[in-house]
């Protein structure tokens, strides 16, 4: 596979779903334009077993909510693995965590990009702000320049 899309966030929680709102946003595009050469995932959590579809992957982009003070915002950054210790081995871990277990665990290093979305609220049973419903049209379109 060329380029692996992964959408993080839990449905359940207001704006921590954007990750997932992304993730369908841009299968129903690239279903529309017959693209295969774009795997997309979506998760509520990042885990170890995810290192096995990124291995296999040229480029990886993580979708995920963030905290910080301009809900909607979207930021870029590319990401490096990061050194591991027996306790990274966990069920919850980072997208760099989880960039060094491909690393480590099959020897690839596959491009690996966070597109993260500032939130407004993770209030539970909330729906997307308006705010970050903005931002999905903008990670979906920044996402696009890169695959």
């Amino acid at each position: 596979m060329e380029t692996l899309v992964i959408g993080c966030g839990n449905p359940l929680r207001g704006d921590d779903a954007v990750g997932l709102a992304v993730a369908e946003c841009l299968e129903q595009i690239l279903t529309a334009e017959s693209n295969r050469k774009v795997t997309i995932l979506q998760c509520q959590q990042l885990l170890p077993e995810l290192s096995e579809p990124m291995s296999k992957a040229k480029q990886v982009i993580v979708v995920d909510a963030a905290v910080g003070e301009n809900p909607g915002e979207v930021y870029c950054e590319n990401l490096l693995p990061v050194g591991l210790s027996a306790p990274d081995f966990s069920h919850h871990v980072t997208p760099a965590v989880l960039l060094a277990y491909v690393q480590t665990l099959y020897g690839r290093s596959p491009q690996t990009t966070l597109i993260g979305i500032t939130a407004k609220s993770f209030d539970l049973g909330a729906e997307l702000s308006t705010e970050v419903s903005c931002g999905v049209e903008t990670a979906v379109a920044l996402i696009q320049t890169l695959i």
